[in-house]
C-alpha cells in the first residue's frame, strides 16, 4: 500500500526547508500588513457624535468633559490619553487604560462621550478580505 509523498512516516530535509520558507513567508505578510499606527498626536473627543474638542497630545493635563449622563475626565500626558472618571457604573472606559497609538479608540456609552486618536504615520489595518 501506498503512503503518499511521505517517505515511510518521515519528513525529508527538503520538506523542511520548504516548511521554514512557508513560515518565514506567512511572518513577513503579518509583520508588514498588521504593524500599529504610529504614535499619536492629538485626540478627537466625540460627544453624542458630535466633535466637541481636538486635544493636543504634548500638552499634559485633565479635561472634563460633560456628556449625557455627567462629566467624563480625561488625562493626558505626553503622547497618550486615558479616561479617569466616568459617571458609567461598569467604568469599561476606565479600565481600557492608556492609549497611545494612531488609531486607537474607546468610549464611555453611557455617557455618550467617545476618543479617537490621530497621528502622521501611517495609519493600522482594522481587517484584509479576499
Amino acid at each position: 500500500m501506498r503512503r503518499g509523498p511521505v517517505l515511510n512516516g518521515r519528513i525529508t530535509a527538503a520538506d523542511r526547508v520548504l516548511l521554514m520558507l512557508l513560515f518565514a513567508a506567512i511572518g513577513t505578510c503579518f509583520a508588514a500588513l498588521w504593524t500599529p499606527g504610529g504614535p499619536a498626536t492629538e485626540a478627537e473627543i466625540r460627544v453624542g457624535g458630535e466633535l466637541r474638542q481636538t486635544l493636543n497630545l504634548s500638552q499634559p493635563g485633565e479635561h472634563h468633559i460633560d456628556g449625557y449622563a455627567g462629566v467624563s475626565v480625561l488625562r493626558v500626558e505626553p503622547g497618550k490619553l486615558r479616561f479617569v472618571e466616568s459617571p458609567c457604573r461598569n467604568r469599561v472606559c476606565i479600565h481600557r487604560g492608556w492609549l497611545n497609538t494612531a488609531g486607537d479608540s474607546t468610549a464611555c456609552l453611557p455617557n455618550r462621550v467617545s476618543v479617537s486618536l490621530r497621528g502622521h504615520g501611517p495609519g493600522a489595518v482594522d481587517a484584509v478580505n479576499h
